[in-house]
């Protein structure tokens, strides 16, 4: 991984720290974390969609 990248993002992170509490962020950094490291095919909620018809 780029070392810019790894520093960016661990800046970020050090930067929102102070909007969460101590469990909290750890919660964050994990879900966050999955998120940007996830390499694996677009859900469903991810293509888009027609509008609702009404009748």
């Amino acid at each position: 991984m780029d070392a810019t990248l790894v520093t960016a993002w661990t800046q970020l992170c050090q930067t929102l720290e102070s909007a969460f509490t101590a469990p909290t962020i750890i919660n964050f950094l994990h879900v966050a974390g999955g998120w940007v490291l996830c390499r694996s095919r677009p859900t469903e909620l991810d293509k888009p969609h027609e509008p609702m018809k009404r009748p």
